[in-house]
């Protein structure tokens, strides 16, 4: 069996820290207390795998058509379903709203991701005196960079360095370490 580790490998080709990343949506995890269309709360939960990623998806900021930052089918927009949950990388266009919202992942003041969606298929329960709505299959239409997520495990960064998200081993590990020693 061989020790899987996760490290960082190298920059990014282009080096222009212009991606966004990070989890659009998180599986299992509470959304702060919502309210349905009669003004009922009730909170929300979205269980893993259950996203359609097979339309061309937008990021936008805040929800709004009109503040485009990518697509699926031009492909600056990349989706994924991992673990823990919907993970996203936005590369970021040369415009004046992309530089403001850079600016404003980089200095925290947005940190949280939302997401446009079509549910498929949910059931109604309980989370101690509040209902529960479980999603499990989501017809996605569009990601959105908020400064208010309603799902606050959400997460958005500027990505300046490529993390190596494959299995490392032990031995391979070793070996890196002794290459990134020559350049330290």
């Amino acid at each position: 069996m061989n020790l899987e580790i996760r490290t960082l490998i190298s920059p990014i080709s282009n080096g222009d820290g212009n991606t966004l990343h990070g989890y659009a949506s998180v599986f299992n995890s509470l959304s702060e207390p919502l309210n349905d269309i009669a003004g009922n709360p009730f909170v929300e939960v979205v269980r893993p795998n259950s996203f359609d990623l097979s339309r061309n998806i937008r990021g936008l900021y805040n929800h709004n058509d009109g503040e485009l930052l990518a697509t699926t089918a031009s492909g600056n927009l990349k989706l994924y379903q991992d673990d823990r949950g919907l993970k996203f990388s936005l590369s970021l266009p040369d415009t004046q709203r992309a530089a403001d919202i850079k600016e404003l992942v980089s200095r925290g003041d947005l940190n949280g991701m939302s997401i446009g969606y079509y549910v498929t298929s949910s059931k109604w329960g309980r989370h101690g005196d509040m209902p529960l709505h479980e999603v499990s299959g989501i017809d996605l239409l569009e990601v959105s960079v908020v400064p208010f997520p309603a799902f606050p495990k959400t997460s958005v960064n500027l990505r300046s360095c490529l993390l190596n998200s494959e299995p490392i081993t032990l031995n391979k590990n070793r070996q890196l370490l002794e290459i990134m020693k020559l350049y330290v």
